[in-house]
């Protein structure tokens, strides 16, 4: 196996912000003293997105209104970052701006003409525009520019930032009522990829016609290739960008899920479920090399993807991202534990209160429950095993009281944590008869190795219960079963 350098993955720390207006691209290039009075304008915003530390990446607006470049629009619904010039900017442009601020997505600032109304519907985000007069001069001006750096400063860096909302299936991938559990947004994404453009639709034919994994890895390499190497993306790129990266990710093939994550546009990298799906891969690479006897490599890997984790801010954080983190310190203390005991012990405490923090951030998610309950069985002190008792009784409560889900990956994780929190009950009665619902549920081979995998954490946790080793022994074997394809 070929050695990697975990730097490769490193989520870029470069902060980034678009503007977009008529005739920023060549806007640097501008003589101050004969421009217009809207590239005058122009130029100050790029100047001061300049002096507060951004990257300005401009995101030109035509003459007639609309980006001159038609995947900027795509671009601007997942930046982070957007300052828009509404003046000449055309109805196309201006409800993109009105989905940032109505859902809301990240930061956004607003500039107008006082000589223009707003194109947003109604003026009803008139308060948000920074206003200026097209024709202002002299001391007038320069107000304005102190003005500007002021809102600018407010808005893109004072403060804490909005929540990246899951209305939008772009930006958070989720449930469009936005009431969805963080980590079906992932799932939910898979389940549409058909309705994505071309790329998506021929992503989802070869993984619902090609059973061979090393087969449909090949053809969706092709087609990452056909993507990236056209001068650029088409329309809907980055849909289809991500269409090709969770497609990978329902093969196991996480060394393509990481090299990608590492060639994506900067603002698509920087997006949490983007790098929540890559720190998932750099991890599962790590347990590779743990496989391969490369310990150090591996505890590096894991090190870049807790990172990469650290670096989205902790207002977008959902349960889904601590139990990522939390999944990366429970691999850690597996590797560690034969070899380096005062590491795993670290990694073991870590784990728990990742799991823990995930699932008091949201009890509707079961998965960072669930895991906080074997971890505790696993840790094994009389507080431990209390805690792990009463907080299954939680878990269940939160999953039961649920409408069972109608079918895809969601029925299935919901039938295995039933089946985890009856073993972790040690109710081997209503364990047998919950075996039975997870064998019922089609899904993918990984999906029963990870429910294996809780198994066997249990039984090293119950080593002292005869019983225990035997009726989880059982289970597991009935695990390894070929499952039903979805």
């Amino acid at each position: 196996m070929q050695l990697v350098d975990p730097g490769k993955f490193a989520v870029s720390k470069r902060r980034v912000c678009f503007f977009a207006g008529q005739g920023v691209d060549a806007i640097r290039s501008v003589d101050e003293d004969s421009a217009t009075p809207a590239d005058r304008m122009h130029l100050s915003v790029v100047k001061t997105l300049d002096a507060l530390g951004f990257d300005c990446l401009p995101a030109s607006v035509g003459a007639d209104g609309a980006y001159t470049d038609p995947l900027m629009r795509e671009r601007i619904l997942i930046a982070d970052r957007v300052v828009l010039d509404l003046t000449g900017a055309g109805s196309a442009v201006a409800l993109d701006i009105g989905v940032r601020l109505g859902v809301p997505i990240g930061r956004t600032v607003l500039l107008g003409s006082t000589a223009e109304e707003s194109l947003l519907p109604g003026g009803v985000y008139k308060e948000h525009i920074v206003s200026y007069k097209p024709d202002a001069g002299g001391a007038e001006f320069k107000r304005w520019q102190a003005q500007l750096e002021f809102d600018l400063r407010r808005s893109l860096i004072d403060g804490q930032d909005e929540p990246a909302s899951e209305k939008n299936i772009l930006v958070n991938l989720s449930d469009p009522t936005g009431g969805g559990i963080p980590h079906r947004k992932v799932d939910q994404f898979i389940e549409s990829m058909a309705d994505g453009g071309e790329f998506g639709r021929r992503v989802a034919t070869l993984l619902a016609d090609l059973d061979d994994d090393g087969e449909a890895i090949a053809q969706m390499e092709l087609l990452e290739r056909e993507l990236i190497s056209s001068t650029e993306l088409p329309d809907r790129g980055y849909s289809a960008l991500l269409a090709i990266y969770l497609g990978y990710r329902e093969r196991k093939a996480y060394r393509h899920i990481a090299n990608l994550f590492s060639r994506m546009p900067i603002e698509l990298q920087q997006n949490p479920v983007t790098i929540e799906q890559g720190a998932l891969a750099i991890n599962r690479m790590s347990e590779e090399e743990d496989r391969e006897n490369n310990h150090d490599l591996a505890m590096a890997l894991r090190r870049v993807a807790a990172d990469n984790l650290r670096a989205i801010p902790r207002e977008y954080w959902t349960s889904e991202t601590y139990s990522i983190l939390g999944r990366i310190h429970k691999t850690g203390y597996e590797a560690t534990t034969a070899h380096d005991p005062a590491l795993a012990d670290i990694l073991l405490d870590s784990a728990i209160t990742a799991y823990e923090d995930g699932f008091r951030d949201d009890p509707r998610d079961s998965y960072p429950g669930i895991n906080a309950v074997t971890m505790r069985l696993v840790r094994g002190t009389e507080e431990d095993l209390i805690t792990a008792r009463n907080l299954s009784l939680i878990v269940e409560f939160a999953v039961t009281r649920r409408p069972p889900p109608s079918g895809g990956m969601e029925r299935y994780w919901q039938n295995a944590t039933l089946l985890e929190l009856a073993t972790a009950q040690r109710d081997w009665g209503k364990a047998n008869g919950r075996l039975e619902n997870v064998l019922e549920v089609p899904c993918e081979e990984w999906m029963r190795e990870t429910t294996i995998n809780n198994m066997h954490f249990q039984k090293n946790a119950f080593s002292g219960d005869e019983r225990a080793q035997d009726a989880l022994s059982g289970i597991v074997g009935r695990l390894k079963e070929p499952p039903r394809k979805r």
